[in-house]
């Protein structure tokens, strides 16, 4: 394995995107498939190299990596500084424990190179799921090292500390997953989301607990037994739990539901609500975060009563829900206008 790694390293081109491991059913999942799409459809210059296999998300709740993936992504940072002919790195993570040593490394090398990342949360944005004391000074210490940073909406950049790293604002891709939209479509409201606070878990079991004639339908890519909020929701006879898909079995899924629902505190993008969305579902969003920047008004709900209000009628007003559908239209156009090409050349310069 060791001889193999050293000859793509030789290979490799100067431009690289450094991949950190990654779970099935994720966004860096979509990320990663959707920067690979953009590399081959336009035989882009680019490099993989890090974890380039995806892996099962076994992680505890709570906790995005175990022990032996934060080893892993270590090793192949510092076996990335080994490789002289590279001069432009984006990583795939603004989130990125190492990146001083990294720099170390290359500072004794006497070598410049140009470090940008893809920035999907932090301390400074409100309703973040981690919060240590450390995090603000690691993040001044990374936004120093990065020569750009990218973030997908004017909302999450609006959040970056005024003396951030100089940032760009490109939506994520999402054009290279196909999706098939159904014409008849279940009564169910689905949740598309990790169940965790960032996520807001606890509006989500407090919506469920208000509408007990309805169908719930949660999907989730890892086992949640260590869950708390699935301990509470498992017994409840109005939620169903469809774990462990990825891939179009996954989209196959979603694409049953009525009704995508969010409660996140936190959301910079919302890629499984915009896959969800191509999908055909009818969004039902808070009015707060990134969501009034992509969905129009009548998608939007300010508390959990209108939230509550706005999924019967969905379910139960024919008319209304054709209107909903018509407004959603001019949406779906506008996400399928997304891929990652243009913020590859961007950072690239090609």
């Amino acid at each position: 394995m060791g001889d193999k790694r050293h000859h793509y390293l030789k290979t490799m081109h100067k431009n690289i995107i450094f991949i950190p491991p990654y779970y099935e059913g994720t966004s860096f999942q979509d990320i990663i498939n959707g920067m690979k799409w953009s590399i081959a459809k336009y035989k882009l210059p680019i490099s993989l190299f890090g974890s380039l296999t995806v892996k099962i998300n076994s992680s505890v709740f709570g906790s995005f990596d175990d022990f032996k993936e934060i080893e892993e992504y270590l090793k192949n940072l510092i076996l990335l500084s080994k490789n002289i002919k590279i001069e432009k790195i984006l990583f795939i993570d603004f989130f990125s424990p190492g990146l001083d040593v990294f720099q170390y490394i290359t500072e004794i090398q006497g070598r410049n190179i140009k470090k940008g990342s893809l920035l999907h949360g932090g301390s400074f944005v409100p309703g973040d799921l981690y919060s240590w004391t450390w995090l603000e000074h690691a993040e001044k210490l990374w936004s120093n090292l990065f020569d750009i940073v990218y973030v997908p909406s004017f909302y999450a950049k609006s959040t970056l500390p005024k003396d951030f790293a100089h940032s760009k604002i490109f939506p994520w891709g999402i054009n290279h997953l196909y999706f098939s939209q159904r014409k008849t479509k279940r009564n169910t409201i689905l949740f598309p989301h990790r169940l965790e606070e960032d996520k807001g878990a606890e509006s989500f079991v407090k919506l469920v607990e208000c509408l007990p004639n309805e169908l719930f339908v949660v999907v989730n890519s890892k086992n949640l037994d260590d869950n708390k909020y699935y301990h509470l929701l498992k017994k409840r006879s109005n939620v169903q739990f469809i774990l462990g898909e990825h891939g179009k079995k996954h989209l196959n899924t979603i694409s049953k539901n009525k009704i995508v629902l969010s409660t996140a505190d936190q959301e910079t993008f919302g890629y499984a609500v915009a896959k969800s969305v191509l999908s055909g579902c009818i969004p039902l969003l808070p009015n707060s975060k990134v969501y009034p920047e992509y969905y129009s008004d009548c998608f939007l709900y300010n508390s959990i009563s209108e939230a509550k209000n706005k999924i019967e009628k969905i379910i139960h007003d024919s008319d209304y829900c054709k209107y909903l559908q018509n407004k959603l239209q001019p949406i779906i156009e506008n996400f399928q206008t997304f891929e990652f090409t243009p913020l590859l050349k961007d950072f690239f310069d090609i």
